[in-house]
């Protein structure tokens, strides 16, 4: 009997030392394909690490498996995740405007950043539809290209958050018939990991196309200020909201 226990011991020791060797395998062979990422794909891999979300497949059947259906209870994806969601699925060779529904909440509401009380859209149904003409008669893609992103977290559980996306010219511009022939700014409000609410507006300032722009000067511009005024006024009581400043069109590429 002690015999067999001792056998069973050494085992154990067996099989520890092979997932430690499994690990290092799995580590190394991570690290050497995070090396290996391009800078956009790499934006994807480190945001949601860094909210601690497992990095999604590049696929489309992948992501949406993940924002489709009910978040879990415990968990809220935040407004930059289904930002990237909405980017993806418009930028996808197989656009569905069902996958792309499945991002707002049924009562979402679109208006104009410097004039809010003005209603561009309104109801999930239609946001869908009005992207699906944009993306039908669009030249080329990509039909959204994040060139920076304020992305706003409140340390109030459950809370909204908000992704202040600067976005490309030549791209969709789906509250106008013409495509965007000056860059955007795209301003999504998110809780319950759907947008309840978003704002846009024609970038005037520049802040798109401007290099080497600090988080501090793109959270002074006009445009930057709006939307943050909107976002503490929909914040919880007392909530603080936390500042972080992604500028994607000055990634440092490695090797």
């Amino acid at each position: 009997m002690l015999h067999g226990i001792r056998r069973h011991h050494r085992s154990d020791r067996g099989r520890s030392r092979s997932r430690s060797s499994s690990r290092h395998r799995s580590h190394k062979h991570h690290k050497k394909r995070d090396e290996s990422l391009s800078p956009s794909s790499r934006r994807r891999h480190e945001q949601k690490t860094s909210q601690g979300i497992r990095p999604q497949s590049e696929a489309a059947g992948s992501a949406s498996a993940d924002v489709s259906g009910d978040a879990p209870a415990d968990f809220n994806f935040t407004a930059a995740q289904v930002a990237e969601r909405i980017a993806e699925v418009c930028n996808s060779a197989k656009f569905r405007a069902s996958s792309l529904e499945e991002c707002f909440a049924p009562d979402v509401q679109v208006r104009h950043l410097f004039s809010s009380d003005v209603t561009l859209c309104d109801g999930a149904p239609a946001v869908a539809e009005a992207y699906a003409r944009a993306i039908a008669s669009a030249a080329a893609k990509p039909a959204i290209e994040v060139a920076k992103r304020i992305f706003l977290e409140s340390d109030a559980p459950g809370d909204y958050s908000f992704a202040i996306d600067f976005i490309k010219a030549g791209g969709i511009a789906p509250w106008r018939a013409a495509a965007a022939a000056a860059p955007t700014v795209a301003v999504y409000a998110v809780k319950g990991s759907r947008v309840r609410e978003l704002w846009t507006a024609a970038d005037e300032e520049g802040v798109t196309d401007r290099a080497g722009l600090s988080k501090r000067a793109a959270c002074a511009s006009a445009t930057a200020a709006a939307a943050l005024a909107l976002a503490q006024a929909r914040a919880a009581d007392g909530a603080t909201l936390k500042v972080h400043f992604h500028d994607y069109a000055n990634v440092p590429v490695i090797g």
